[in-house]
């Protein structure tokens, strides 16, 4: 697999340790190096201060209207008035339809949003840091499987080059050892710059110097975990998301429904008028509300409806999407495993490679036989590092739909 779960441009800009980051243990496991990325990685900590804003989405939804206050003086050139009169009013607004309620409720479904989109940020981050930890030491296997070939092709083309005179069969052979060793040249090349892509990854997510990475990297999977053949309740935060959408857009339009309701403002008037023998104080009350006579929000209802509708669909295709993808994972997993069942390991794999090798050097394997072995021990580590890479992609890809990704180790 050449695929690289690395979101790669802004690695590229952003280098080395971020100011104020908390700094990390020293790396004893690999899921030492995960709880690093859980916690360091640059989309994390943006959620995190996304995460401020939580507590602050009911305090603003418990906000009352401020009182309001009205004054008015008057001077009077008549010498039937009074010289000066004057009047105060203070008024207090009621908000009547259930207003304060419909906001309090519109902020926890705001709330329940964000919870989900930071969760669906850590998720994320979760299942790229796994996917990279283990594509780094199959990059290693990789590798050494390269270097290996292109020493021994280096090894056999010194020894052609040695000779005096070499025969029609043995300058083919030169030639094609060449052409090969060009190859994994090439395919190092390759290896390389996918492994200094993966050096920028977790020098940014860690924070860490990149050797203390290499040092903890996990070992090839043995035990890989059974998984249920229908799909249970789904809790992951793609779920979760559509669902406080739904709530919002609820929420919206039974504000909108108590916005209809005009607010009640009410409260205390006094008076003064004095001057030229007059003197006169007054005390009353002061009552205002707007008459819903042309308009009761109908426009805004009507929006919030459609809205509410909306998100109800969306709410029911992506239940639907996530069903389809569960069993997608889950068929995508078992054949994986299937096959890396029975598999020999790498290990097993390099012992009956240096036989081979040792039968080379006693002359008893022709050349071609040399290059097709290394293809073939190449070619294995990489089809064998692709698929356990698909079975954990399937398999995490599975956590974070049951809302377990953030809760499982490596």
């Amino acid at each position: 697999m050449r695929k690289l779960f690395v979101g790669l441009l802004p690695l590229f800009i952003f280098q080395g340790v971020r100011a104020g980051e908390a700094a990390c243990p020293p790396f004893a496991s690999p899921q030492d190096v995960l709880n690093c990325v859980r916690k360091n990685h640059p989309e994390v900590l943006r959620a995190d201060a996304e995460a401020a804003n939580l507590d602050a989405f009911d305090s603003f939804a418990r906000q009352r209207p401020n009182p309001e206050i009205d004054a008015e003086a008057v001077s009077n050139s008549d010498d039937d008035e009074a010289a000066l009169s004057a009047e105060a009013s203070y008024l207090h607004t009621f908000e009547l339809g259930g207003k304060r309620d419909r906001r309090r409720d519109l902020a926890k479904a705001r709330r329940e949003g964000l919870l989900a989109r930071i969760q669906k940020t850590r998720e994320e981050v979760t299942l790229t840091a796994v996917l990279n930890l283990y594509r780094l030491r199959h990059l290693q296997a990789e590798l050494h499987a390269v270097e290996e070939a292109q020493n021994t092709f280096g090894t056999i083309i010194g020894q052609y080059k040695n000779r005096r005179q070499l025969s029609p069969e043995q300058q083919v052979s030169l030639n094609v050892f060449l052409l090969a060793q060009s190859d994994y040249i090439l395919r190092r090349s390759r290896l390389l710059q996918e492994q200094r892509a993966l050096r920028q990854y977790f020098d940014l997510a860690t924070g860490t110097d990149f050797r203390a990475v290499l040092k903890a990297l996990p070992p090839p999977k043995t035990v890989w975990p059974a998984l249920p053949a229908s799909a249970p309740a789904l809790a992951g935060a793609a779920r979760k998301e559509a669902q406080a959408e739904v709530a919002r857009a609820q929420a919206e339009l039974e504000l909108a429904n108590s916005d209809a309701t005009p607010d009640l403002k009410l409260g205390p008037k006094a008076g003064v008028e004095s001057g030229r023998g007059h003197r006169n104080q007054s005390l009353g009350g002061v009552l205002s509300m707007d008459l819903p006579l042309y308009q009761r929000n109908q426009g805004a209802r009507a929006l919030a409806r459609n809205e509410a509708r909306r998100s109800e669909v969306s709410l029911a295709q992506r239940e639907r999407e996530l069903s389809a993808q569960w069993t997608t994972w889950l068929d995508v997993y078992q054949d994986a495993v299937a096959s890396l069942r029975g598999m020999p390991t790498l290990e097993q794999m390099e012992k009956k490679h240096q036989g081979m090798e040792s039968l080379f050097e006693r002359g008893l394997v022709q050349s071609a036989l040399i290059i097709e072995a290394h293809r073939q021990m190449t070619d294995f580590t990489e089809s064998l590092n692709a698929q356990e890479l698909r079975a954990l992609e399937a398999l995490w890809s599975v956590y974070v739909l049951q809302g377990r990704a953030l809760e499982e180790g490596i």
